[in-house]
């Protein structure tokens, strides 16, 4: 080749870059993309744009290529008969056109004249309709045939009426606006739809390579894939381009991002995965400026979690997401069928099978993508995550976002301390080798809680960590404690935070507040209500004269003091701060929030407490189904509504059977999420007890109602009011058996303080 074709020809592909930036709506100048070019380039690539803006403004160019070339309505191609144009893009055209032989509507793509002198992307349209007629599925769009009339090519394709993208819709969707009932299954299910048709493009052998909202089709409540134009098909090398940094940034997947030649089905998955990822949240996954930044970004970050973003987005749609976002292909669903499948159950209100990142797993992940500045970001973000994560309340504590930017500078600084700390104790555990993903959980926290305990009884002399920081790691460290279900420990470590804020940062500290709450809300799980009430109304106190009586942060401590309330039998205290709370909240956030859904909660269990099952169980329907479509049936929140739910049931004459049959399950589902050991197990245990013992099954429900004590005796205090409660009532079990309950408590307390 002499070195004029050869400038022709880079001039060429230089022209069909700059094409496809500029549809994506990079308004880069055409001089910039060939500064650094000689000048036979430069003179070939600006006379080629001249040429392809001139046709496309519809005035006359200096090539041989007029403007009768173009498509305009009436004109036939073959064929076809041209009736309206439908959207418009950097290598052409599509039309609504009449296929004159059948009589039938398609929608006709057309190459752009000037695009169409390519030989590559020549090449490439003709291979987009080869491709694309291999497959045969309903959210598939259908090519029907191709070919070149009048020098013009053309594929012709099934017609979707309207011809609106996926990337319109969610452009015209209201981040703020009230969703329809059932809109986030609805979405569920038309990306389950969609990820069965890419399926069977991966079974046939092709993979998309350009998976992108704009190229998703809207048909009523149904969505089909299009624009196979950069596929990849496995088994014929001849339909395939390797080699070249192919797509749509912002879709991409790490590996097409670092241009791996060999693109599989797993690099579909992650662009769908960005694709459903934008429309549950209506922003990107990964934004950016430039192309380098977008690519820096998906090699090395994690998107928000979408509920972050949005957080009316269900828990488990949000982690279908994120699995099949993450950043290994080896991580993600094993194929889009599997994806599919979890994608369906969510829609069914059946468990899926994706669980979300481990934090000392993300922690891991992240370290791993940035060898050479390990200690730098990122797990404080960790340690922060886990006390919402992982503690019982996990809605508790969020603060308005005026309070986050106040706080922001303050926590900077302690955030990176827990960081260091962290990664030091990981370190430890791993000496001279990779850190292990597999390290447990339980190992990580309880090194860390040593490590924590050493330096403090060290004396002030050793201590490398300033004390708001080991007050930020004691928050974080009993909050997770919280969760294993430890909560002699936890209220150790979280009374020993207070200490700190209280000492080094003040009583008027939003975070020194933050830490009475948290003290409080444990010490009511330990019955230690007098104390738990002292603790709220301090952090009442300050969040009145930091934030108002209305805030949210107000409400939410109304909130806490009524379940103490609650929990103490002092109803007559409690329903006005319910009902305040729930006013509060529905002003605030609106009817279909979290929070407003967690207020009705409340007043649903004050119902139950009040023994009007009746009046209580129609809300708290009401509450399942909210929990359930958002969290999905086994998360915390869900459990805890299911509960009162059951509870309603039984308190109403004759239901005793169907309350039964919702409680065996409901016990089921809490071991699963909770673990056999935990206090919340035990609760779900008595109860189910206690049912069975009302209806005159005492030795089953004398099985039961063991279970629930040994497990109180186990993780609760001495003289825990549940725990005495569970004795109380197996005793009366022993009582229906015949049994002599003296001589039976005394037999399994032995055999406790002997194991």
């Amino acid at each position: 080749m002499n070195d004029s074709s050869s400038d022709r020809d880079r001039a060429q592909r230089l022209f069909e870059e700059w094409v496809a930036r500029r549809a994506r709506g990079e308004q880069r100048p055409a001089e910039d993309w060939v500064a650094d070019e000689n000048e036979v380039v430069q003179s070939e690539f600006l006379a080629i744009v001249e040429d392809y803006l001139a046709l496309t403004e519809g005035r006359p160019s200096d090539s041989g290529i007029g403007l009768s070339s173009l498509p305009s309505p009436g004109r036939e191609l073959g064929d076809f008969r041209l009736i309206r144009e439908l959207g418009r893009g950097g290598m052409g055209s599509v039309w609504e056109a009449e296929q004159v032989s059948l009589g039938r509507r398609v929608a006709l793509k057309l190459l752009h004249p000037l695009v169409g002198l390519s030989p590559r992307a020549l090449s490439r349209f003709h291979q987009e309709a080869e491709v694309t007629a291999r497959l045969d599925h309903d959210h598939i769009v259908q090519v029907f045939a191709a070919g070149e009339a009048d020098g013009v090519p053309y594929i012709a394709q099934e017609l979707i009426a309207d011809g609106r993208t996926l990337e319109r819709e969610i452009r015209e969707d209201d981040l703020d606006a009230a969703l329809p009932s059932g809109a986030f299954r609805d979405l569920a299910q038309r990306f389950a739809e969609l990820a069965e048709g890419l399926a069977t493009a991966h079974a046939a052998g092709v993979v998309h390579r350009d998976i992108k909202p704009g190229n998703v089709l809207v048909q009523g409540e149904r969505l089909k894939l299009t624009d196979f134009g950069l596929a990849r098909v496995l088994d014929d090398p001849s339909l395939s381009r390797s080699g070249e940094l192919l797509g749509t940034p912002a879709y991409m997947s790490p590996e097409q991002v670092a241009g791996e030649r060999e693109l599989g089905p797993a690099s579909d998955q992650f662009s769908l995965g960005a694709t459903l990822y934008e429309a549950l949240t209506l922003q990107r996954p990964f934004p950016g400026d430039t192309r380098e930044q977008i690519a820096q970004r998906i090699r090395q970050d994690d998107p928000l979690d979408p509920q972050r973003v949005r957080s009316r987005v269900p828990h488990d749609l949000a982690t279908i997401c994120m699995k099949m976002l993450r950043k290994q292909p080896a991580d993600r669903y094993p194929d889009l069928e599997a994806a599919a499948q979890d994608l369906r159950a969510y829609v069914e209100g059946r468990p899926i099978a994706a669980r979300p990142l481990s934090n000392p797993a993300r922690a891991w992940m992240w370290l791993r993508r940035r060898p050479a500045v390990a200690a730098a970001m990122a797990i404080s973000v960790v340690a922060f995550i886990a006390v919402t994560v992982l503690a019982i309340s996990a809605h508790q504590g969020w603060s308005r976002a005026d309070a986050e930017a106040k706080l922001a500078a303050q926590q900077r600084d302690t955030a990176i301390g827990i960081e260091q700390f962290l990664l030091d104790v990981f370190a430890r555990m791993s000496p001279g080798r990779a850190l292990d993903l597999d390290t447990p959980g339980r190992a990580l926290l309880d090194a860390a809680e040593a490590d924590l305990a050493a330096q403090e009884e060290a004396g002030a002399a050793e201590q490398a960590l300033p004390p708001e920081i080991r007050a930020g790691l004691w928050m974080s460290l009993g909050s997770l404690e919280v969760g294993f279900g430890e909560h002699e420990k936890a209220e150790t470590f979280l009374r020993r935070a207070l200490q700190l804020h209280e000492q080094h940062l003040g009583v008027a500290d939003q975070r020194t507040l933050k830490a009475h709450n948290q003290l409080a809300n444990l010490l009511v799980r330990r019955a230690k209500f007098d104390e738990a009430e002292d603790h709220f109304l301090a952090a009442q106190r300050g969040h009145d004269e930091l934030y108002g009586l209305d805030s949210p942060e107000a409400l939410e401590n109304q909130g806490n003091l009524a379940f103490l309330y609650w929990r103490q039998e002092r109803l007559d205290e409690a329903e006005p701060l319910l009902r305040n709370s729930l006013r509060g909240t529905e002003q605030r956030w609106g009817p279909e929030h979290f929070h407003t859904w967690s207020a009705r909660n409340n007043l649903g269990a004050l119902l139950v407490a009040r023994e009007d099952g009746a009046a209580a169980e129609p809300l708290m329907r009401e509450v399942v189904d909210a929990r359930v479509a958002e969290h999905g049936p086994l998360a915390p929140p869900a459990l805890s509504a299911r509960t009162l739910l059951v509870s309603a049931i039984r308190q109403q004459e004759g239901r005793e059977a169907e309350a039964l049959e919702l409680l065996r399950v409901l016990q089921a589902d809490t071991a699963e999420t909770y673990g056999p050991r935990h206090p919340t197990t035990a609760h779900t245990q008595h109860s189910l007890g206690v049912l069975l013992a009302e209806l005159g099954e005492a030795e089953e429900a004398g099985a039961w109602l063991e279970k629930a004590w040994r497990i109180r005796v186990d993780r609760l205090r001495t003289g825990h009011p549940s725990t005495e409660a569970s004795m109380r009532d197996l005793r009366t079990t022993w009582e229906m058996r015949g049994l002599d309950p003296d001589e039976q408590e005394a037999a399994l307390r032995k055999s406790v303080s002997s194991s």
